[in-house]
């Protein structure tokens, strides 16, 4: 997919679409934007330097230094072995967004002299395709079906253990607010039109939950929202439900405190949520001036 983005040219019209629906700056979107150039598909040696990888090109007779920071990911390399990799321009370095450690014959090698590079990356994408193929066929050629039953069995074993140490702290009252915390509604695009005051599109989006709405120290709520889209502006995209957030919000203001997990339906308001709290924590902290209990999402009887 990578490499028809961009290196194909019905890719790289694709890929500029792709780029306007993701969340960035203008210095990030002008180095993702570079990818398309910058990233570099190839095959090499690998040469160690004290703590950092270096990656010599067996095509361009180029050296690519990976740091150290990024060797969990390359860390079976030996000295002297072969990897094929697609590699991308970071600010300091290189990181290795693919790499397959395949060993190309002699005869292989001597091939990438007669070839053009085009030729050469599509031979590349063929050999690592055919290893990638070789690993599935040979795992499933020794995966039984009792090590597999065997895997899934202490799999979910350990939930249920995590299940029995969580009970003390369990609280059902909360559990059953958090899947009423909001009603569902048809999508609702989380964009500020360009006439709106960020305090102005705070307040339309309060305003569509009833008990966001009617919640008390509203002007609170108004504040924080307008505060985090002024911050984050490129967040707030059409393409996006506004829903997510104002969960996230409910759960902010809720007590006792009970953040989404992973495992959520809603991943979203997983993200908004710890993207208020890692991000705008002083604006968080100044939410604890209207929290409400965990019954207050309970529907009315």
């Amino acid at each position: 997919m990578a490499y028809y983005l961009w290196r194909m040219p019905q890719g790289a019209s694709l890929w500029q679409e792709i780029l306007k629906w993701l969340p960035m700056d203008l210095r990030q979107r002008q180095q993702v934007n570079f990818w398309g150039q910058g990233a570099h598909l190839s095959h090499f040696v690998a040469r160690w330097q004290k703590n950092d990888l270096i990656l010599q090109d067996l095509y361009h007779d180029t050296s690519y230094t990976l740091p150290s920071y990024h060797l969990d990911l390359v860390d079976s390399l030996e000295e002297g072995e072969q990897a094929t990799a697609w590699l991308l321009p970071l600010d300091d370095a290189w990181f290795p967004l693919c790499l397959l450690p395949v060993n190309l014959s002699q005869e292989q090698l001597q091939r990438r002299k007669q070839q053009s590079v085009e030729q050469w990356e599509q031979f590349l994408l063929e050999v690592g395709a055919d290893f990638i193929q070789n690993l599935i066929a040979e795992f499933q050629e020794t995966e039984d079906e009792e090590t597999m039953i065997d895997q899934i069995t202490k799999e979910f074993m350990g939930e249920i253990d995590d299940l029995f140490e969580n009970l003390d702290t369990f609280d059902p009252e909360a559990a059953l607010a958090q899947r009423h915390l909001l009603p569902k509604r048809t999508f609702r695009p989380l964009a500020k039109s360009e006439q709106e005051s960020p305090e102005e599109f705070a307040t339309r989006l309060l305003a569509s939950e009833e008990r966001l709405k009617n919640l008390p120290y509203h002007e609170a709520l108004v504040h924080f929202l307008a505060s985090a889209v002024t911050a984050y502006p490129q967040l707030f995209l059409p393409q996006l439900d506004a829903g997510h957030l104002l969960e996230a919000l409910a759960l902010l203001v809720t007590v006792p405190k009970q953040a989404p997990q992973v495992t959520d339906n809603g991943e979203m308001r997983y993200f908004w949520y710890l993207f208020f709290q890692e991000n705008l924590p002083e604006a968080v902290a100044a939410l604890a001036v209207c929290q409400v209990p965990s019954s207050y999402w309970l529907p009315d009887q």
